[in-house]
């Protein structure tokens, strides 16, 4: 009863309302009286007036979770990044599986470099490590560009200086 009497976020409304038409009526009523907003239909009335109050509650819920829906698409874009891979660019691929009898500490959760093999979607790539090797679809949020041995895109100013002069190389 608590958790259908309780207004929701996204929904603005309680699940009672939404259901039923109206608020549930709870021991606190008894001593308060009932809601200034709520008045008493005749019971010819009733049906009309149900089906009224239950699409407008539908209305306002449907727009209210399209708003909530694009609050969230916004939050998680705002920290998201767009990535382009082409064939035949060279990645690292983050692997965070653990070899045994080897500390945690000392192991790099990426491999690489990986080969580019196709563009299967926006988001998923298909590589490969070389060409004796399986080749594998990962997602585009598991790759990070390869600049060459010992270079890293992550690292400080020497890898954006790196990094400037190999986009001015290609």
């Amino acid at each position: 009863m608590a958790y259908r009497s309780a207004q929701h976020e996204t929904t603005i409304h309680t699940p009672a309302k939404l259901i039923f038409g109206r608020e549930l009526r709870l021991p606190v009523d008894l001593a308060t009286g009932r809601p200034p907003q709520e008045v008493t239909d005749p019971i010819s009335n009733y049906a009309q007036m149900l089906q009224e109050r239950l699409s407008t509650a539908h209305r306002l819920v449907h727009n209210s979770m399209r708003t909530a829906g694009n609050n969230m698409k916004t939050r998680y874009d705002w920290h998201s990044r767009e990535v382009n891979y082409n064939v035949g660019d060279h990645v690292w691929l983050h692997n965070p599986l653990r070899k045994r009898e080897l500390s945690p500490k000392l192991q790099s959760p990426w491999e690489g470099p990986y080969e580019i093999l196709q563009v299967m979607s926006d988001v998923t790539y298909k590589i490969c490590r070389g060409p004796q090797k399986q080749s594998r679809v990962v997602h585009a949020d598991r790759l990070w560009r390869y600049y060459g041995p010992g270079l890293f895109s992550w690292g400080g100013r020497e890898s954006k200086d790196r990094e400037l002069e190999v986009n001015e190389e290609e």
